[in-house]
């Protein structure tokens, strides 16, 4: 859910150490995350697939350390929407794993995904999803890069508070 920190998006992508991942890390000094996601959604499709494969490989065998979730993550995604350049986009939010009664407060423009688990999306009546891969479904690049919020940095976890006492 949302960009993870710069510095540690860096620290992964460098980490996994994908000879074909150094024009993106270079997107992302030069032009920040914005820049580097947008060279991952605009990959060519003939370049789509190896692309997700090696990152996928380098994730199953060696991931960096601290990233071992994140890894995994792009493993099982990668099984169920081969060669989907969202499988790197995922790699590059907040991994963020809820407790039972927890929840994300989410603004317009949040890029996330819900991996597995049990839990409720609620928003306002909206026929404006824009879709950033995995899935079968049309991804409009153009109009997501439009309207997503590039803030990178940790998500703020709502936690359940008691029922105030009756009187």
């Amino acid at each position: 859910c949302g960009f993870r920190r710069v510095d540690e998006t860096k620290a992964l992508l460098a980490g996994l150490g994908v000879p074909a991942l150094a024009p993106f890390l270079e997107a992302l000094q030069q032009g920040g995350l914005r820049s580097l996601f947008e060279r991952v959604m605009t990959v060519p499709a003939a370049d789509r697939a190896p692309l997700v494969t090696a990152v996928v490989a380098a994730c199953a065998s060696r991931p960096p350390a601290g990233f071992a979730a994140e890894c995994a993550n792009a493993v099982a995604l990668e099984q169920a929407y081969p060669g989907d350049v969202g499988v790197i986009g995922a790699l590059l939010l907040n991994h963020v794993t809820l407790k039972p009664g927890e929840a994300l407060a989410l603004g317009a423009g949040n890029l996330h995904a819900y991996l597995e688990g049990t839990g409720v999306e609620l928003m306002a009546n909206s026929d404006n999803v824009l879709r950033g891969g995995l899935t079968p479904k049309h991804v409009d690049v153009p109009e997501l890069l439009r309207v997503l919020d590039f803030t990178d940095g940790p998500v703020t976890i709502v936690s359940p508070r008691g029922a105030p006492e009756a009187t």
